[in-house]
């Protein structure tokens, strides 16, 4: 289950925003109850903690909501705790909190989180669990790597949380690290049709850069390719010189590599990586294609987003 809608869109809103306390944030869920009708009873969630009437601005509002939110949860309760629908309708509901707050206030929370869960080691396993689908996942729709980096830092600083589900934190975060958001990415040198060159040298010029690691024979690349190559904004960018794309094989094989590149559209540069990237593992590429947009200084603008959220960030930020 992977369901976010109005439930969490609407009244953790409302009771963030209204400066009111108790009556007009139950005034605002029972609003948003009536609109959910029977997917109430189907799906239980925890009462949402009364925020103190001293808290007006919605930052110090969502502080007080992500550090109270699990307070209705008796962990040792494994009727709920080990309910995986209601446990990831729940943490659902908490992370969409978390673009209010700062990664202090994540971090510190969930090392309280992870603190209460150890009540039950089962219940610990299931909440390490669900963080890494909602938070790390590529399919998840509230994939959000930073986030999964504040988080699991702060639940590693609890003594409950050891043994395997530590390690597989500690390697999911090192991965998430890896090229983030803001950071300068990885250099690597390439073999294109018309020579040599690097990832910094090409993204240099003033120009952003769609970095593109493919396989030829993956069908999901090929779907990837249509969709970008067909796109209006993304043609226009390229025909006006403000965007170019690379796209690499990073696997080294030269023969497959050139059967490939007639089905490169003009304006693309399809690249030859020869086993470097993998050898000293510069990048995390769990399937293909992965994407990244990169500045004129190859720093990372955006990590691994779908070819639809790639393009509806050129829409939006067309410069």
């Amino acid at each position: 289950m992977m369901r976010t809608g109005v439930s969490v869109a609407l009244w953790l809103v409302a009771a963030v925003l209204l400066s009111g306390c108790g009556d007009k944030t139950a005034t605002a869920r029972r609003s948003v109850d009536a609109a959910r009708g029977a997917d109430v009873a189907s799906r239980p969630e925890l009462p949402l903690p009364v925020v103190p009437d001293t808290l007006t601005t919605p930052e110090s509002r969502a502080e007080y909501l992500v550090n109270h939110f699990w307070d209705g949860l008796d962990f040792g309760n494994t009727s709920l705790s080990l309910d995986t629908a209601f446990m990831e309708q729940n943490f659902a509901n908490y992370i969409s909190l978390f673009p209010i707050v700062g990664p202090d206030v994540i971090s510190g929370a969930a090392e309280t989180l992870a603190e209460r869960a150890g009540a039950d080691a089962q219940a610990q396993s299931l909440l390490v669990y669900i963080a890494e689908k909602y938070l790390y996942d590529p399919n998840s729709p509230m994939r959000d790597e930073r986030a999964f980096v504040w988080f699991a830092e702060g639940a590693m600083k609890a003594p409950a949380l050891a043994g395997a589900a530590r390690e597989r934190l500690e390697l999911l975060c090192e991965a998430a690290r890896k090229n983030a958001v803001g950071t300068l990415a990885a250099d690597f040198a390439f073999t294109a049709e018309d020579g040599s060159g690097s990832l910094h040298r090409f993204c240099s010029g003033g120009k952003r850069t769609v970095l593109i690691f493919y396989d030829p024979g993956c069908e999901t690349c090929l779907q990837a390719k249509k969709q970008l190559e067909s796109d209006p904004v993304m043609t226009q960018l390229l025909g006006s010189g403000r965007l170019r794309v690379l796209a690499v094989y990073p696997d080294g094989d030269r023969e497959l590599w050139r059967e490939s590149l007639s089905s490169f559209p003009a304006g693309w540069t399809p690249a030859l990586e020869q086993g470097v990237i993998d050898s000293e593992d510069l990048y995390e590429l769990p399937a293909m294609p992965a994407i990244y947009l990169l500045d004129s200084e190859a720093r990372v603008i955006l990590k691994d987003p779908t070819p639809d959220a790639l393009l509806r960030y050129l829409a939006a930020n067309p410069i």
